[in-house]
């Protein structure tokens, strides 16, 4: 089977990667493994990157220039129009529409993945020139969108917001993120303080962890808030940041060093493998304020974390508060505070849920369970093409 992959940007160009990007190299890679060949087709952003190049067996064209990068697309299709079996597009954009418009005409079955909470609804960068509401570039968008031949919904929230949206709920295939538990996975209290000396911390404290970009919609700022009251209720404990963040950001961070001491939070920047950070710690926190379904999330709750996360979208499929986590309102710093500190009160209790969250991902998130419903998704569209 020969799978086309859209999306907007693919390995090899910057050090960041986007949990849509993650997720898509973690599908390819068990694709692959189950014999099938891709192609990926994703934007040039980098003077720097060729036009065609292979990395691990993986064919990858990267479109350019800017403003003409859907074309492009469209015509490297039409172009190998005789290979691909089936196209899958990692969310719901400009760059792929005229992609969606050709597969339909060439009777090439696509597979439409919208990636976060409020795609099919937000604005378009030229719809903000408008009145407000408008947003007649969204509305195009989602018409045309509507020839492909599923949805992918990644959530309960996103499959309501596409039935919201008039989509048929028989075009909608409920389909999670997946995690590939052989890398994400809990273990020993011994490995766990070789982990630390590794990655230079303390060993005698309980080392709290945010692992996610610092920006406004992953809720760091809630995040910081909250650290004063549970640093001030557990002296004791650490806090550890890893992610690549704006200065803004680091600044604040920063602050709130000095303000509580060094040796109260480590910064550890953007990191090549957050497993080992993961492994190491003893509680995860997420106070994401929009998400589809969080691959920080699912990699701790791989790992054994207990996992403390707002009450959104995929994180709240993901949680059953009180048995494999805990959920507290959007955008509360007490109630994340709250949360923590329940936590922290209760170590058996921190410890057991962390398992819990460890056995509902290796059950329904493992990433060869996701691929191999994905498998039996495109032979279904291929069958009845």
């Amino acid at each position: 089977m020969h799978i086309g992959m859209m999306m907007s940007s693919y390995q090899g160009e910057s050090t960041f990667q986007s949990g849509a990007e993650l997720q898509a190299h973690t599908q390819i890679q068990l694709l692959k493994s189950r014999g099938c060949t891709i192609t990926v087709i994703t934007k040039k952003r980098s003077s720097h990157s060729k036009y065609k190049e292979f990395i691990n067996g993986t064919a990858i064209y990267r479109v350019f220039p800017a403003g003409l990068r859907s074309i492009r697309a469209a015509l490297l299709l039409l172009q190998h129009r005789r290979q691909f079996d089936v196209v899958h597009i990692h969310g719901q954009h400009l760059f792929s529409t005229p992609v969606i418009v050709l597969c339909k005409l060439l009777a090439i079955p696509t597979v439409l993945k919208i990636t976060i909470a409020g795609q099919t609804t937000s604005p378009m960068a030229l719809d903000k020139l408008l009145p407000r509401g408008w947003n007649p570039c969204r509305r195009l968008i989602n018409q045309v969108s509507r020839l492909t031949s599923v949805y992918l919904a990644i959530s309960t929230e996103i499959a309501d917001e596409l039935k919201s949206q008039g989509i048929a709920p028989n075009k909608i295939v409920a389909l999670p993120n997946g995690v590939n538990t052989e890398r994400f996975h809990p273990v020993t209290s011994e490995v766990k303080q070789q982990l630390r000396h590794a990655l230079g911390l303390p060993s005698d404290k309980k080392v709290l962890l945010y692992a996610s970009r610092l920006i406004g919609r992953k809720g760091y700022d809630i995040m910081l808030e909250a650290w004063k009251s549970i640093q001030l209720a557990y002296p004791e404990a650490v806090f550890l940041v890893v992610g690549k963040g704006s200065s803004e950001a680091i600044h604040a961070l920063e602050q709130l060093q000095q303000e509580l001491g060094k040796d109260a939070i480590f910064y550890k920047g953007e990191v090549p493998d957050t497993a080992p950070y993961l492994q190491a710690c003893d509680l995860f926190m997420f106070p994401s304020r929009q998400e589809g379904l969080p691959n920080a999330l699912l990699e701790a709750m791989a790992c054994g974390c207990a996992c403390v996360a707002s009450d959104i979208g995929g994180c709240s499929d993901l949680i059953i508060s009180g048995e494999n986590g805990l959920l507290f309102p959007s955008g509360d710093p007490v109630g994340l505070a709250d949360a923590v500190k329940l936590l922290m009160s209760k170590p058996d209790q921190m410890d057991a849920v962390g398992q819990k969250a460890h056995e509902t991902i290796k059950a329904n998130h493992d990433i060869a369970i996701i691929g191999e419903n994905l498998l039996q998704l495109y032979c279904k569209l291929i069958n009845e093409r």
